[in-house]
């Protein structure tokens, strides 16, 4: 029960780690009202920062959904069936 705990816990935190880096680099991407100027180099490191949270978010909600269903639950069952 307690490692169900902390595995939702990390997962958790790691799902809120990748918003705030989403929503932060789509603000930077989007806001014209920032000082610094974004050159077009800039743009295309930010689209794979952008890209790289997502992969962070959903590889984290996979693990999430296995962890609980697959793994650590008494009698293991598949959430997609």
């Amino acid at each position: 029960m307690l490692s169900r705990i902390y595995s939702s816990i990390i997962l958790g935190i790691n799902i809120v780690i990748g918003l705030v880096l989403l929503c932060f680099n789509a603000e930077f991407y989007h806001n014209s009202s920032w000082i610094i100027t974004i050159e077009q180099e800039q743009k295309y490191l930010l689209n794979w920062n952008m890209a790289f949270a997502l992969i962070i978010i959903f590889y984290n909600l996979i693990l999430l959904l296995l962890v609980d269903s697959l793994l650590l639950s008494e009698r293991p069952h598949f959430f997609f069936t």
